[in-house]
This record gives C-alpha cells, structure tokens and sequence, in this order.
C-alpha cells in the first residue's frame, strides 16, 4: 500500500536525484579527505589504519545483530500502511536495544584492546583504544539513517557531507600548520567527524521524530523480539559471518604477506567501494516491500531492475578500469601496485548490478535464509580462497578470490531466489534485449524529472 499522493516511480525518481545529488557531493569531499590521508601517511600506516577500523567494523556489526534491514523494511511497511502506532513502538525498541549493545560493546572493545595488542604488537592496543568509541557514535548515527530511510526522508544525506567537511578542515589546518599526520591523529580526526555529523544528524533527527509520532500512543504489545524471533537468527549469523568475512580479508592478507599488502589490497577494494555506492538503485529496496502483494507487477519491477543495472554495473566497470588506474599512477605512485588489482576487480561492477537487485529483492521479501546460507559459503569460501590463492599470487591473489567469490554469490542468490519464487524467474532475453517498453520508461522516466524540477523550482519560488 503506497502512501496518499505518492506513486512508485515519482518517489523512485526523487530518492534517485536527491540522493544522488548527495552521494556526489560526499564523494567529492571523501576523495580529497582520502587523497590527502594516502599521501600524508605511509604505506605501512595506511594498512595498520586499515587493520583497526577493520576490527571496529567487525565489533559495531554486533550492536544490532545485523537486523537494521528487517527493521527498516518492517517500519517503511507501517508507515505505508498508516500504522504509526506500532511504527512508533517498534523505533523506539530498536532504538534502545542498539543505544545500549552500542554502549556494552565500546566498554569490552576497549578494556580488550591490550590482548589484541599481544598477539599483534604493543602499539596497536592503544589505537584500537581510541577507536572504540566509534562502536557507540556508529550504533546511535544508524538508529537515526535507519528512522530516515524508513520513512523514505532524504534529510540524512547530508549528514555524511557534514562529518566529511569537518575532516576536512581538521585536515587542511594539519597541513598547513605543518603538524604532519599519524594513525593516532587521523582515528582521532575520525571521531571528531562522526561525532559532528551525528550531533547535526539530532537536529534534523528530532524534529522529524515528533513531527511524526508526537500525537501517537504506542502499540500495547512489543514488535521487535517477535520480529527478531522470527527472523533474528538468520539475521544475527548472517549479519556476523559478512562482517567477519570482509573483514577477516585484511587479516588475512596480513597472514600471509605483511602490512603493506594489506594497505595495497584496502586501496583497490576502497576504489572500487567508492565508485559502486554511486549505484543509483538504493531507493528502490525501501519501495519494494509496498509492491509485494502484486506478483505480476513486482516480477515486472525485478526483471527492468536486473536489466537496467546491469547495463549500468558494465558502464562503471569500464570506467573504473580505464580511468582509476591514470589517477593511481598519476597521484599515488606509491601505490601503484594497485593498478593491477584494480584492473581485475573491475569485473565486479557488472556482476553488482545484478546481486544489488537480488539482495534487495530477497531483504525485501524477508527471505533471512537465503541470505545466511550465502553468508555460511561466502565466509569459507573466502577464507578458503585466500589461503589457497595469497601463498601462490601474493595480493594479487585477494583480487582474484573478491571477484570469484561475487561471481558465485550472484549466481547462488538468483538460485535460491527463483527456487523460493518461481514466478520470479527471468529469461535471458527480458534482461539482454531492448524494446518499445524501455523506450516508454525512457520517456516516462524523462517526463518525471521534469516535473520533479519544475516543483523544486516552484517550491524555490515560494520561500523568496
């Protein structure tokens, strides 16, 4: 059920531009921030940089339990149905369950950091101290990314524009004070940031919070552990085998190589992080869980979904592969190591449009299973293709293991989607082939941003 006023594609288009327009401008101000951090610090301590925000991810994945997306899908669901009253009862359960995990998780992180320290070296455990004060601004930014996104508000866009430009200018002022950069400065730097855009994230945060359930009462029954029952278990194992899956890479890598390979490996997969999250999709993941009654419409949205994201994944791979490399060369020679990874992993552009949709369409289904069991595989195949691969190809070989591993990922999650869904299967030419449909959406999708501008330039009007 959509909400009064509000078709599909309208609130599609709109999400994508607004979005858009941020991501742009957060990108823009990330590169510079990431190109000044490359170029300031070592090799060496970019990788031990890597090593401990790859251990804080890990531990902030715990917080939750990884059931951000259930709630998100549950809550857009309440919302669309006008059901603000166990909308209400749910956020706030949520909310105090990940403040509080937030809250034990930073006090563990850190009273353990000196154990890590032994088994790694005496100066990491004060940096992973310092880190973990991430775990709990992280925990308390998504409760509020989470009431956002669920309530299909892009206010929060700008949120992360605003830590990136305090980063900035913290940086800027280094630099020109002649200060110089180390990993304990640029943690530090880090938290400053998150810390900024979360207190600006509570403006905007609070105001939408009472605009909308201040004349609520809340449900009588609790919703969130019925939802976790239902489906917390496959979250939690699947939501702590990813997070233990991508970050156990870089361990890994240090394993069986060194720090430095571990700084070249982040480099490549941080290039290729960046270019993908300028998917213009992301919109459509909270829009679908109000299409789910309609088998023959949602099949419809899926297969044009498939068809043109993936033409799009193909479009940036080729631009990631030809043009990422000029830029390594050019401004970071000391890495240019990474070139040849990066060329390899360009493949995954094509094979994201495809497993970005599939995700989507299972979280929006709630089909929790599937995404475990991909979860249990890609955990031991990973690790399993590092060990074989990382002795025999030196880093190289983690590029390799990243593309093969999202080949058989894509694959896998097609499968047990259509194996779930029958009336989901696609043929091949629904995907590969254009025709007057898509010439209509072309057409409609144009007259749409149309009149989405002539509204902003008309509300403009009106505030002059």
């Amino acid at each position: 059920m959509e909400i009064k006023g509000h078709s599909l594609a309208r609130n599609l288009i709109e999400g994508e531009v607004i979005s858009g327009f941020w991501n742009l401008s957060v990108k823009f101000v990330v590169l510079i921030n990431s190109a000044m951090i490359l170029t300031l610090l070592t090799v060496y301590d970019f990788g031990l940089y890597q090593l401990v925000i790859s251990f804080i991810t890990i531990a902030s994945s715990l917080t939750s339990g990884g059931i951000d997306s259930i709630v998100e899908v549950s809550l857009s669901r309440f919302i669309g149905q006008l059901n603000i009253r166990s909308a209400k009862r749910l956020f706030l359960e949520y909310a105090g369950a990940k403040t509080v995990l937030g809250v034990i998780l930073a006090i563990l992180v850190f009273l353990g950091a000196d154990i890590i320290s032994n088994y790694y070296s005496q100066g990491l455990g004060i940096y992973i101290k310092i880190a973990s004060i991430m775990i709990l601004i992280e925990s308390m930014q998504s409760v509020q990314d989470s009431f956002f996104r669920s309530k299909i508000s892009f206010l929060n866009l700008s949120v992360p524009l605003a830590g990136e430009l305090v980063k900035t200018l913290i940086i800027v002022t280094l630099f020109i004070t002649k200060q110089g950069l180390n990993i304990k400065t640029v943690l530090i730097i880090h938290i400053v940031s998150q810390f900024c855009a979360l207190a600006f994230s509570s403006f905007y945060f609070i105001k939408a919070y009472f605009k909308l359930f201040a004349q609520s009462a809340l449900a009588s029954n609790g919703i969130l552990w019925p939802l976790v029952k239902a489906h917390g278990l496959w979250v939690l194992l699947r939501n702590i085998l990813s997070k233990l899956s991508s970050s156990t890479r870089l361990w890994l890598v240090k394993f069986f190589l060194n720090t430095e390979a571990v700084a070249i490996y982040s480099l490549a997969r941080s290039a290729l992080a960046f270019i993908i999250t300028l998917f213009p999709i992301g919109t459509m993941g909270l829009l679908l869980p109000r299409e789910l009654d309609d088998h023959k419409r949602l099949r419809h949205i899926f297969a044009r979904m498939l068809k043109y994201s993936s033409f799009l994944g193909l479009l940036l791979g080729i631009c990631f592969f030809i043009f990422v490399p000029m830029v390594i060369h050019y401004f970071f020679p000391k890495y240019s190591e990474a070139v040849s990874l990066i060329k390899l992993m360009s493949v995954v552009f094509f094979l994201y449009g495809f497993y970005k949709v599939l995700r989507m369409m299972i979280i929006a289904l709630q089909e929790q299973r599937i995404l475990f069991i991909r979860s249990f595989d890609n955990t031991f195949l990973s690790i399993g293709l590092l060990a074989l691969l990382l002795p025999i190809l030196g880093v190289w070989g983690a590029a390799l293991e990243y593309v093969i591993t999202y080949a058989i990922t894509t694959i896998l999650f097609y499968y047990w989607l259509v194996k779930a869904r029958p009336y989901l299967k696609i043929r091949v030419k629904e995907i590969f082939v254009f025709n007057r449909d898509d010439v209509f959406f072309a057409v409609g999708l144009y007259k749409n941003i149309i009149i989405l501008f002539k509204d902003y330039l008309f509300k403009l009007k009106l505030y002059k």
